[in-house]
């Protein structure tokens, strides 16, 4: 989950959440792209320089480091 502060106008919000995934990830904004969900809460991310595994394990050890616990989804884990 990613919130931002920057409220959902002329894009703000998105641009918010792809500069944080970037940051997160450790990679320039430029490498992030908003594919999917421009209007939703749920949204689709490209990140065009890493594979799965190498997001899932970054993104895993944020989530280690802040305590985050997961919540289980509608859909099962790939």
């Amino acid at each position: 989950m990613v919130r931002v502060r920057e409220r959902a106008i002329d894009g703000a919000a998105n641009e918010a959440c792809v500069r944080a995934l970037a940051d997160a990830l450790g990679l320039a904004t430029a490498q992030v792209a908003l594919v999917r969900g421009h209007r939703a809460r749920v949204k689709t991310f490209a990140v065009g320089v890493l594979d799965d595994a190498q997001i899932r394990e970054r993104l895993g050890a944020i989530a280690a480091e802040t305590g985050y616990v997961r919540r289980s989804h509608s859909r099962p884990p790939s």
